[in-house]
């Protein structure tokens, strides 16, 4: 199946002061906003597809976290909770309350925590590719080896080799044009360390499990079968934990299904938002 059309990145998104940083964020269409949650040290390239898809029918907000692309990147702050935080305050700003949170890998941790910390900000929640936290199928180890032999490689080599890992299929060789992008951003990316290393320490110790017996909003949990990252496993602990929740699987996706998979991933949005 053809990938679905998508937009390039804003070359100048806004900065917004969402609490005490400056979130760089970029906003089409009008309605319902949808606030969509990038993965760890991921920026908001990533949404290319989902903005060309729900903006015609909702408001649709993307951003960079703190310490990733044009937002500000402070010395400390780098937890779950903090980001979240950050999400919540930039929800008030943009006057988007109550709004859908769709979060993706580590993106779905802080929607989680946002919607247990702001629940009157959260109309309902969409989780991609999200970990359930120490209770949850860890990381295989022949992946923890792969990914720590990519760390130690230039830039160039560390990305191509993450994209191996992150998709499940060709997408990395039909587009080539994401990885450059990500490389020429990461080149220029100024953060401190801690603002890759911080999230991802605390994405690996955070526990959502119990807290979700207290959500009471509508939740869409997708997943990629073919996960390496984050086992499929994870999903269904979700799925379990949150009442109502509705879980799909998708067989031939991987950790970064909001792109590989972006056409059944963003049929199955729509079909949830239509249905709230």
């Amino acid at each position: 199946m053809a990938d679905p059309p998508s937009t390039p990145a804003s070359p100048a998104p806004a900065l917004v002061a969402a609490g005490e940083v400056r979130l760089a964020c970029e906003e089409r269409g009008s309605g319902e906003a949808v606030l969509l949650v990038a993965g760890g040290a991921m920026d908001m390239d990533q949404w290319d597809a989902q903005m060309a898809a729900f903006a015609p029918r909702r408001r649709v907000i993307r951003f960079d976290q703190r310490g990733v692309g044009a937002s500000d990147g402070p010395p400390d702050g780098y937890t779950i909770e903090q980001l979240a935080d950050d999400a919540i305050a930039l929800i008030g700003a943009l006057q988007a309350a109550p709004c859908v949170l769709f979060g993706n890998s580590l993106g779905g941790s802080v929607a989680i925590a946002a919607a247990l910390r702001a629940p009157a900000a959260v109309r309902a929640l969409i989780l991609a590719a999200t970990g359930a936290g120490p209770a949850g199928p860890p990381m295989p180890p022949e992946t923890q080896t792969e990914m720590f032999r990519a760390s130690a490689l230039p830039v160039v080599e560390a990305a191509a080799a993450a994209q191996e890992i992150v998709f499940a299929g060709d997408y990395p060789r039909r587009h080539p044009e994401v990885l450059q992008r990500a490389i020429a951003k990461r080149e220029a990316n100024t953060a401190p360390l801690i603002a890759t290393l911080g999230p991802l320490q605390s994405v690996a110790a955070y526990d959502p499990l119990p807290g979700l017996k207290s959500l009471r909003v509508p939740t869409l949990i997708l997943h990629g079968a073919r996960d390496r990252m984050v086992p499929a496993g994870n999903a269904a602990l979700l799925a379990e934990h949150i009442t109502g929740a509705q879980l799909r699987v998708l067989p031939d996706a991987g950790h970064g299904l909001v792109m590989e998979a972006a056409g059944p991933v963003n049929a199955a949005v729509l079909e949830f938002l239509d249905s709230l």
